[in-house]
């Protein structure tokens, strides 16, 4: 976490230690959950640590979402369709955070706080970029079936094809109209947002 929207997390929520105190801190939950690397297209939710959640944190974080798109700082624009997993794997972590956080004595997540997923070194357009978050956003919300067939999901993967293409999917969401998880929004503070990042996805030694 020491390039671009990372390192400005590192300077921010450095609490009481150095630099590298919040990346420190994140290389061992990947160390311990993942076995020291976290795929790109996955995520990890994690609290801040005590200080870094108190002195100077001036948005009321108290989680971070670990959320890679590369393996190394590279371009990933040939991926077609990283940005739309990566932020699906994210919406599950909330959920399951959500799910889970009255019995494990946790505020729920209802802010996040984010940037675009692989725009910056990874090179892709952000208007497919945009698209896409959106669009695993709107494909979250949907109900679940009991029984998936392929019927079920065609308009999916149309949809996913769609915005490969630079077009625009057969439906488009308002991003402005998804309610409490309309994630590709600016952040509105409220008790406990996370903030997500999206930097390389292995445990540096």
């Amino acid at each position: 976490m020491d390039g671009g929207f990372d390192y400005e997390l590192s300077r921010i929520l450095k609490g009481m230690g150095d630099i590298w105190h919040l990346t420190d801190h994140c290389q061992t939950y990947i160390r311990d959950v993942w076995h020291g690397h976290i795929p790109p297209g996955s995520c990890m939710i994690v609290p801040l640590p005590d200080d870094a959640a108190s002195a100077g944190n001036p948005w009321g974080a108290r989680a971070l979402a670990i959320s890679p798109t590369m393996h190394a700082p590279e371009d990933v624009s040939w991926h077609q369709d990283l940005v739309y997993n990566t932020m699906w794997s994210l919406l599950v972590q909330l959920e399951q955070w959500n799910k889970t956080s009255d019995a494990e004595g946790r505020a729920k997540i209802q802010t996040v706080l984010m940037t675009g997923l692989g725009t910056g070194y990874g090179c892709i357009e952000a208007d497919k970029c945009a698209q896409q978050m959106m669009l695993a956003v709107k494909h979250f919300r949907m109900p679940l079936v009991d029984r998936v067939r392929w019927i079920d999901v065609e308009q999916r993967v149309r949809d996913i094809r769609a915005t490969t293409d630079c077009q625009k999917p057969d439906s488009v969401v308002n991003p402005w109209a998804l309610g409490p998880f309309g994630l590709p929004t600016l952040i509105v503070l409220v008790a406990a947002p996370i903030l997500a990042f999206a930097g390389v996805s292995h445990a540096l030694n």
